[in-house]
């Protein structure tokens, strides 16, 4: 069967990109860094149906 989604942690700038490459935004992660977080977005693996 093997995995359905790849969930990623982005730096802040980097957002954009991956919405625009059809990743689904799902929280933000604090970090050590102060006033830092990394963005976790989700995509779709495709399963070859």
């Amino acid at each position: 069967m093997g995995p359905t989604v790849l969930t990623r942690a982005s730096d802040a700038n980097a957002a954009p990109f991956y919405r625009a490459m059809g990743a689904e935004w799902l929280r933000e992660e604090p970090t050590s860094r102060p006033g830092w977080a990394l963005l976790m977005f989700r995509f779709p693996v495709p399963t070859g149906k």
